[in-house]
């Protein structure tokens, strides 16, 4: 324990951080006011808190357990998922958070944009203000904004790299797209299966 008022227990437990405090085997806690719990876990971030099992929580005030890698400032992860963007949560197996205010659940699924969503399995949000609930392999790729997919499987909306297209839904089903590339093209916004 070398940080100012800082409280090291347990085994191979380094407490670094000023006020920082470890626990357990091998955790160490270098940010100020950092908390490292349970086992193989890093809290490095200032006022960040590891816990479980090789968790790291890297951004400041983030929180990491049960194997999740919290790199964004304010950030949440769980499980074997990871949150990069500011503010994001992500949780499930595998999943990632990297959008700012994003969140990331289900399995193997991916947010990228601000402010999006996802709960699905095998799932990518690549656009702003959109989401992705349930399902399995639905895409809402860039250049899309307010749009959604709610259920089915290999759903997908297209965005047009010139414009922010948006509003647009697709409701279960399997295989349906909606594009704004002109071929192949369906004039609907909405597709319900």
């Amino acid at each position: 324990a070398s940080g100012y008022y800082s409280h090291a227990e347990g085994k191979d437990t380094i407490a670094s951080g000023d006020y920082s405090h470890t626990e357990g085997y091998s955790t160490t806690a270098s940010g100020i006011f950092s908390h490292a719990e349970g086992s193989y876990t890093e809290a490095t971030g200032d006022y960040s808190h590891a816990e479980g099992y090789y968790s790291y929580a890297t951004g400041n005030s983030s929180h990491a357990e049960n194997g999740g890698t919290a790199s964004g400032n304010n950030s949440h992860a769980e499980g074997s998922s990871t949150a990069s963007g500011n503010f994001s949560h992500a949780e499930g197996f595998n999943t990632t958070a990297s959008g700012e205010n994003s969140h990331a659940g289900g399995n193997l699924s991916v947010v990228a944009s601000a402010s999006s969503f996802v709960h699905a399995s095998s799932s990518n949000v690549n656009s702003v203000n959109s989401a992705i609930l349930g399902g399995s392999t639905n895409k809402i790729r860039s250049n899309n904004i307010n749009t959604a997919i709610i259920g089915g499987s290999s759903n997908e909306i297209i965005g047009d790299t010139g414009n922010n297209n948006g509003n647009r839904v697709i409701i279960g089903g399997e295989k349906h797209f909606i594009d704004s590339y002109g071929t192949g093209r369906t004039d609907d916004n909405i597709v319900i299966v």
